[in-house]
């Protein structure tokens, strides 16, 4: 699918931006991107994490040049509204997955072709589900806060072999993830109907809140525990209020949408002119006069460098000086290998130093998205 053709014939500018939906319950992430890419006519759609057909709530979308951005909105944490229901494993560790073992609440079994949402939570869990108290499920869940090793569901998107868990997962095997590094920063219990747990949490990119509701199931003695509904809430800054929902249409998507200038307001902005904004989209270094024409005060670290037309043109980094002998200083955005620059900044000279004095150097060029700014607001 191509971009739609301006007056002339010519191809009409990519939308270049940041996008935050309500996905709803029922459709897959990638029926949303879908989605977008016809009502934009456009292919460049990347998403900022995905979420389970059961789960609803803020995906966020990077359109055109804005999809470089990703490297840096990526690994934001995320905060949800999770509903558990403690005493029930299932093989997708949600209520639209298959109940592993024999049920053990008073229904006994699922009719064939049922969905276990259908039937009341204490129909599907053990006698002792029921006789758990919230003082119990708030110790417990406390426990989880901070950072450990969280072993992914099988029904995940975590390749095994090169192939999918999830897929494995259909076809009956039995893909044997390993644990993986994640933490959570607050972990509350909102409400406790047993066997029913309502959470909110704020985890980093990566936490799987159904392997939570399992894990908190099992800390607790019983055979495991499910999602019956998830909310994502917040990606990092950005929450619900600035999220639409589907019928998606051109004309709700251009009013929605988020510069790429305003999609990173965690990070500093360096205002460049023409010259020095010339000079790093060559590749080159500002340090001296050409760096003194930007805004003082700047720590070392990542920022966004817009132009004299206020627009993002590219990511830099502000170096408050490197050591001559080991390069000290660098800093690497989530997804970039950590380790010093190869050489110093083009212009130096010297044998392989780094300059003492503070400079700015470009991590990652937008590509120019002439026009992109009428589509996005601040």
């Amino acid at each position: 699918m191509g971009r739609g053709k301006g007056k002339g014939g010519a191809k009409a500018p990519a939308v270049s931006g940041l996008l935050l939906l309500d996905k709803p319950s029922g459709p897959t992430s990638h029926d949303l991107v879908d989605m977008v890419r016809r009502a934009l006519s456009q292919r460049e759609v990347g998403h900022l994490g995905t979420l389970d057909p059961l789960a609803s709530g803020l995906m966020g979308l990077l359109l055109g040049p804005a999809t470089k951005l990703a490297p840096y909105l990526s690994g934001l944490p995320k905060r949800y509204r999770a509903e558990m229901l403690l005493g029930l494993a299932t093989d997708s560790l949600d209520v639209l997955g298959a109940p592993i073992g024999d049920l053990g609440g008073a229904l006994g079994s699922i009719p064939k072709g049922s969905p276990l949402s259908a039937f009341p939570p204490e129909s599907l869990v053990p006698p002792g589900a029921l006789a758990i108290g919230e003082d119990e499920v708030r110790h417990k869940l406390s426990g989880f806060l901070g950072e450990f090793g969280q072993i992914p569901p099988g029904y995940s998107a975590i390749k095994v072999g090169g192939v999918p868990s999830h897929r494995l997962a259909r076809r009956g095997e039995a893909p044997v993830l390993a644990p993986r590094r994640v933490w959570a920063k607050t972990l509350g219990l909102i409400s406790f109907e047993p066997p029913v747990a309502v959470v909110e949490c704020e985890v980093s990119s990566g936490f799987y809140v159904r392997s939570l509701a399992r894990d908190l199931g099992l800390s607790l003695g019983l055979p495991g525990g499910c999602l019956r509904a998830l909310r994502r809430l917040s990606i990092g800054p950005f929450d619900l209020g600035r999220a639409i929902a589907p019928p998606l249409s051109r004309e709700a998507i251009d009013g929605a949408l988020i510069s790429p200038r305003d999609a990173l307001p965690f990070l500093p902005e360096y205002r460049a002119d023409s010259r020095a904004l010339s000079l790093l989209r060559d590749g080159r270094a500002l340090h001296g006069p050409e760096l003194d024409c930007g805004q003082a005060g700047l720590a070392s670290g990542l920022v966004r460098v817009t132009g004299p037309d206020g627009e993002l043109a590219l990511i830099g980094e502000y170096v408050m000086g490197l050591s001559a002998e080991d390069g000290t200083g660098v800093t690497n955005a989530p997804g970039e290998s950590p380790g010093a620059p190869s050489g110093p900044p083009r212009g130096d000279t010297g044998a392989g130093a780094f300059p003492a004095r503070p400079f700015l150097r470009p991590r990652r060029v937008l590509r120019p998205a002439q026009g992109a700014a009428q589509h996005a607001r601040g």
